[in-house]
């Protein structure tokens, strides 16, 4: 099945947007690069959704690896604009039992090669908040105060959740939108595999440890469990210190002083 085309291209560099009128009446711009612009399935542009984004970076949103937050909000955003574009549904048309249904699939969406889950719980309640933030914000532009809200056409709650404290002490209150559909958080944190290359470069770093260098180290380990006083002369420590783990390149020698003893043991590597 082909692949469906991405909904948003990211501003260029250098690219600006007007900020404000200078003492002289003169254009002042600032940077908005990697600023995210939406468009619908067929290529025209959303209007919407793009003021949206200008409100978004208005605020301060990271732009930095190539769009940053925005470009997280501009992708789960899609998926909204491209259920919307296919059931034909204006944003301001939407009903309630529609958007429930664009969380249902969201929440029951699965890889249909593998058959497992593509998305966690969590993952599909921070795109439904996204999407109600947006309504919201499609609500504000076009003065239509029952788009969304507790008695609205999209019935959803405005909710705080206080996630810490400031360096004064003070609490800092998060806001979000709620709605009945979204499945339950979910507490479970599903750590991430290490990446295919991460695997390979930790294969060629044990490979690349020679033989004699594995042996010699195993030869020091047996000594001091054999020899719980023993300690590494000076001259020995050094040498074994500034030797890079891994490079191939052994210690010429391995000291070992017994303490109690008048003789010193070596062993030459």
């Amino acid at each position: 099945m082909a692949r469906d085309r991405q909904l948003f291209k990211l501003t260029g560099d250098g690219f600006q947007t007007f900020d404000r009128l200078g003492e002289d009446d003169t254009l002042i711009f600032k940077p908005a690069d990697n600023v995210p612009m939406l468009f619908w399935p067929d290529g025209q542009w959303c209007l919407e959704a793009n003021v949206f984004m200008q409100q978004l970076y208005t605020k301060g949103l990271s732009r930095r690896d190539l769009g940053g937050t925005l470009k997280t909000y501009a992708a789960r955003l899609s998926l909204f604009i491209r259920y919307c574009a296919k059931n034909r549904t204006d944003f301001r048309s939407l009903s309630d039992n529609q958007f429930a249904l664009f969380i249902k699939g969201l929440n029951g969406e699965r890889d249909p090669i593998t058959g497992t889950m593509v998305r966690e719980p969590n993952a599909t309640i921070a795109i439904g908040r996204i999407c109600l933030e947006f309504l919201a914000s499609v609500a504000e532009l076009h003065q239509d105060i029952a788009l969304i809200g507790t008695d609205g056409r999209v019935k959803a709650a405005k909710r705080s959740n206080q996630v810490g404290y400031s360096k004064r002490g003070k609490p800092i209150v998060v806001d979000f939108w709620h709605h009945n559909s979204f499945p339950l958080v979910s507490t479970y944190k599903k750590r991430l595999p290490i990446h295919t290359e991460a695997i390979k470069a930790l294969k060629t770093a044990v490979l690349s440890t020679s033989i004699g260098n594995i042996y010699l180290r195993k030869r020091r380990y047996v000594m001091r469990k054999r020899h719980p006083s023993t300690v590494l002369s000076t001259e020995s420590k050094s040498e074994i210190l500034a030797t890079p783990l891994g490079s191939g390149v052994q210690p010429a020698i391995l000291a070992t002083q017994f303490q109690g003893r008048k003789s010193s043991t070596r062993f030459t590597g």
